[in-house]
């Protein structure tokens, strides 16, 4: 296979100029703002004619590059692929990193689609590479018929807002030939004798985008042959409106935790509608689930949005965005850490005399409790004698008193013994466990919320 790269050229490119290709591509990353120097950039690759182009232009440009390819091992022909991108790089002197990745695990284990889990297997090797090796930039080779493509299957899935597509940059991922369309792209490399691998599964009219590449768009360049520019610049417009939105939504108030996300109703409450949507999905969107809400969804006047992957539940102070998640109880070591819902909690034994008692932290006599404890979500009729009280509660009324939003009571961990519960981190203790006089050895559970700054 010859993989020799000629030198640059001009080819023709819509309305009839001639531009030199790459240096297109280094006025669009001037003009962006996309590399401002002396980067190390890691560059998506697949050996498909995108990636080949664009690594050949950042190579060109004289930009400090690597290469990360991931087998998907999804098709026939994937070792012929990767055969491939091994030979490009070694021609073309690039650092290459290679791995092979399970995507039908991925599906299996999380219940996802074939392209998203795809899409995941792959964010996560690129962003892996780019923290070992100390990459700076991901570089992926998004052209303007991805913009254009994303747009309408957002829009043929009822996006609504969020219909701007594929921004140029988003840290640490940059586009560099976003600007550029795919036939110019495999012209250019005709031309200079540039081998590509071309992916069978690119003509499969099964795949949405396929049949959105294949045949809508061919139909809109037939009726308006400027038509694809004209989209572009809307997309444009939506994004300079979305990011005005976006800038008053982002000076909303609001926690990430591991299982929810929680935000000031008084606030909300003065949005109109379509800003209120704006702003659930962009909290949606930090456990990706943007794409199960829908306008219908804010017109509701239900205190409770239920969705296929979270609960959105509004209160009196605040609201809540809970996932949905079924939680396997678990035991626990009298020694040791674990997680559990939002929470991490550990534990240790140490005599009563070398305590020191903190917040976040509750102490219990561990000759009174009844091993092995285990941790697990609630359950109806579940009773603890408060601390300090003589007669057993309901944990339900404890939790309404405490004003746990109804949902997230699902989520919170459940401590117990042999004897029923001891503890709730956050919520109540058992006056079981007591510190007394007699008390020798002293089990210390200790518990935070696990939150995303």
């Amino acid at each position: 296979m010859n993989n020799q790269i000629g030198g640059l050229s001009c080819i023709c490119i819509p309305k009839g100029y001639i531009i030199p290709m790459i240096k297109e591509v280094e006025k669009y990353i001037n003009e962006q703002g996309l590399i401002k120097g002396g980067e190390k950039i890691l560059v998506a690759f697949s050996g498909g004619p995108d990636s080949v182009f664009l690594a050949i232009s950042l190579n060109e440009l004289k930009y400090n590059i690597g290469l990360a390819y991931l087998n998907h091992q999804l098709r026939k022909d994937s070792m012929n692929e990767e055969e491939f991108v091994v030979d490009f790089a070694r021609v073309n002197k690039i650092h290459l990193f290679k791995e092979r990745g399970n995507v039908k695990e991925t599906i299996k284990k999380k219940n996802l689609t074939l392209e998203v889990a795809a899409r995941e297997v792959r964010r996560e090797f690129l962003l892996k590479i780019m923290e070992r090796e100390h990459f700076d930039l991901i570089a992926t080779g998004h052209t303007l018929d991805d913009l254009i493509e994303t747009f309408f299957i957002r829009l043929l899935r009822g996006s609504g807002f969020g219909l701007r597509s594929i921004p140029p940059y988003d840290y640490p991922f940059i586009r560099p030939i976003l600007h550029l369309r795919k036939k110019d792209i495999t012209d250019y490399l005709d031309s200079k004798g540039v081998p590509y691998y071309t992916d069978p599964t690119n003509s499969d009219r099964k795949i949405l985008r396929n049949r959105i590449r294949g045949e809508l768009i061919p139909l809109i360049e037939k009726m308006n042959p400027n038509a694809i520019y004209n989209i572009k610049r809307s997309i444009e417009n939506l994004s300079e409106i979305e990011e005005a939105m976006q800038k008053i939504v982002g000076e909303m108030n609001f926690e990430v935790f591991k299982m929810h996300i929680k935000f000031p109703i008084a606030k909300y409450i003065t949005l109109t509608e379509p800003m209120k949507f704006l702003f659930l999905k962009k909290l949606l969107a930090v456990f990706g689930y943007e794409y199960e809400l829908k306008r219908a969804h804010i017109k509701s006047s239900n205190n409770i949005i239920e969705l296929k992957s979270a609960i959105i539940e509004f209160e009196e102070d605040y609201g809540y965005i809970i996932k949905k998640t079924n939680l396997i109880p678990i035991g626990i070591e009298t020694r040791g850490s674990f997680e559990f819902g939002d929470f991490k909690i550990s534990t240790d034994i140490k005599e009563k005399k070398g305590i020191d008692f903190s917040p976040n932290i509750e102490y219990f006599d561990i000759d009174e409790l009844e091993l092995p404890l285990k941790v697990r979500t609630r359950k109806d009729g579940d009773c603890i004698m408060p601390f300090g009280l003589k007669g057993r509660k309901k944990l339900k009324e404890i939790f309404i008193e405490k004003r746990i939003p109804r949902f997230l009571r699902n989520l919170w961990p459940v401590i117990e013994d042999k004897r029923g519960v001891v503890f709730v981190p956050g919520v109540v203790r058992s006056e079981r466990g007591r510190l007394n006089k007699k008390t020798r050895d002293v089990l210390i559970i200790k518990y935070e919320r696990i939150k995303d700054e």
